[in-house]
């Protein structure tokens, strides 16, 4: 059964536009908190700190897609995986409009099934890699399915979009870190600040899933299908836990950090459901 091309699309602008809100939001909060800090601390000193992370965040979002090439270990394909891979990322290529073909790669930093967008989209400057685990779990459809979801990350732009999520979290952590030194009420003004600033990270989080929601549905719409990225999931989830280590017990007590919990995918669960939806749509 086909996927509702035209619902996906819905699903796939109405994502990304929501997620724009929920940044335009982040970015209130951002300035809210840098005029406390230019209130109760020294102009200077705020200046100072955002003229560099700026500067910092700049650099960082230019050479964005030459870092990750480099952390990754992101090679070119081999010709036996481009004879594979290149016609099923070119044909998909052709369907987003992007005016430009991203470079595909090999991960080979990454020895786990995974593909991910990386790239500001600057002068054409973004790219798709894929490790070799996903590309030997996944069927050919499974994997235009995967590489659909991450070209949607291209077309929403996504990757500018998180660098500036990043700018303002940052801001807002070293903002607040200063803010919560001040005062005679040190202790219970630090805590205050401290439940503050969970709130822009929460709001981040929901950017964050949005994303992955509507790079889901761009999936369907590019491919016309929602049960190939379903059964990609499935694959994966199942590979991942046929290779879960046996660690130590006591491990699961420890606490993980806020902003790596508010900042994770969503459920895979629920991105079946949205997808499911897609397709009811034609029964």
């Amino acid at each position: 059964m086909a996927a509702d091309r035209e619902k996906a699309r819905h699903y796939w602008k109405e994502h990304t536009h929501n997620s724009w809100i929920f940044f335009l939001a982040l970015v209130v909060v951002t300035l809210v908190l840098a005029g406390a800090g230019l209130r109760l601390l020294k102009p200077p000193a705020v200046i100072s700190l955002l003229i560099t992370l700026t500067v910092v965040q700049i650099f960082f979002f230019l050479n964005s897609g030459k870092l990750v090439i480099w952390m990754m270990g992101c090679k070119e394909l081999s010709e036996k995986q481009k004879e594979r891979l290149q016609p099923l990322f070119v044909k998909l290529v052709e369907r987003t409009g992007l005016g430009y073909t991203p470079q595909l790669f090999i991960a080979t930093g990454m020895d786990v099934p995974n593909a991910f967008a990386f790239g500001t989209g600057i002068m054409g400057g973004s790219g798709v890699a894929v490790t070799e685990p996903i590309i030997e779990l996944l069927d050919d459809d499974e994997l235009s399915a995967v590489l659909a979801h991450e070209l949607g990350h291209i077309r929403s732009r996504d990757t500018a979009l998180m660098t500036m999520i990043s700018l303002s979290l940052t801001l807002i952590n070293n903002g607040t870190k200063q803010l919560a030194n001040i005062g005679r009420m040190a202790v219970f003004f630090a805590l205050a600040i401290e439940v503050a600033s969970y709130l822009p990270r929460i709001v981040a989080s929901g950017i964050t899933q949005l994303r992955e929601y509507a790079a889901d549905a761009y999936s369907a719409y590019l491919t016309g299908e929602v049960q190939p990225m379903i059964r990609a999931f499935r694959k994966m989830e199942e590979w991942h836990k046929s290779h879960a280590k046996d660690d130590n017990p006591l491990k699961m007590l420890q606490r993980r950090r806020m902003d790596e919990l508010l900042l994770s995918h969503p459920d895979m669960s629920s991105r079946i459901a949205m997808l499911n939806q897609l397709e009811e749509s034609n029964s």
